[in-house]
């Protein structure tokens, strides 16, 4: 099967129509140095079709800040409010918004407060870990996902909003 057309543009002026799509997923975007988050926030509420939906999850929390985050050109990351501050005054509410990876957030903070950026080369913290690694994490996630559809996590190293626009 072969893919739909693939697209290169700024985040900071979407070259679509208004009211072009029904969901946008925006992840991993709007800590990037070269976008401006409110200009991301409203070039997609202006696609979006009215009672359309946007998803919005970036990482969390500018205190862990880390090599990573630096190797993968991010400078900043936010926290709920101030992700939720992005939509004041928008023509949008706000259905949902919380933090993810709780149950592990205190040994990622622990290496991500260990692992400060430096100057010069940085290098991402993402890897392939072995199964016996990655499936007790699959499974923490798991139940996370679980807790999120009764309540929210009330720390994380990643947060998200979901987003209706107005109809």
């Amino acid at each position: 099967r072969q893919a739909g057309p693939v697209l290169r543009a700024s985040g900071d002026s979407l070259p679509f129509a208004a009211y072009s799509f029904d969901l946008i997923t925006c992840i991993d975007v709007l800590e990037v140095g070269s976008v401006s988050p409110q200009q991301l926030v409203d070039g997609a509420l202006r696609t979006l079709r009215p009672g359309g939906h946007v998803l919005f999850l970036m990482a969390a929390h500018q205190w862990l800040y880390s090599e990573h985050d630096r190797a993968v050109n991010s400078v900043r990351r936010f926290n709920l409010k101030q992700l939720r501050s992005l939509f004041s005054g928008q023509p949008a509410q706000i259905l949902r918004g919380s933090y993810l990876f709780f149950l592990l957030f205190p040994l990622m903070a622990l290496h991500k407060l260990s692992n400060k950026p430096a100057e010069g080369n940085s290098r991402s913290d993402v890897r392939l870990f072995p199964a016996y690694i990655n499936e007790p994490l699959y499974w923490l996630s798991w139940l996370e996902i679980q807790w999120l559809r009764w309540g929210n996590l009330p720390i994380g190293s990643s947060v998200w909003v979901l987003v209706k626009k107005n109809e």
